[in-house]
């Protein structure tokens, strides 16, 4: 398994395991979302694609549940086995925790 960040200013993202800067703009929201939908200005996203032989396939969109312009969901990716954590350092919600208030961006 691959993890891309921020790459829809083509149109397949490029394939690298390196940080890009932040600069994808679907205002998409969770996993498979359009990806066509440019209204969500820098807001970020990942691409998780696997390999089979020498062709790498991509498996999954994956943007925030609360996608807002300039969040820079892409900023950084983990993963460990079956999990991936994006990193969305100007994600602007007053929520705490899992399930928190999102919807919320009064910070």
């Amino acid at each position: 398994m691959l993890v891309t960040i921020s790459a829809n200013r083509s149109p397949s993202p490029t394939i690298s395991s390196s940080w890009a800067p932040p600069n994808e703009s679907s205002a998409a929201t969770g996993s498979n979302g359009d990806q066509s939908d440019n209204n969500g200005h820098e807001a970020g996203a990942a691409y998780v694609f696997s390999r089979t032989g020498y062709s790498w396939t991509q498996q999954t969109y994956l943007k925030a549940s609360n996608t807002d312009a300039e969040d820079h969901f892409d900023y950084a990716v983990a993963v460990f086995e079956d999990t991936i954590a994006v990193g969305a350092p100007d994600e602007d919600s007053a929520g705490t925790g899992i399930n928190g208030a999102l919807a919320d961006n009064s910070n």
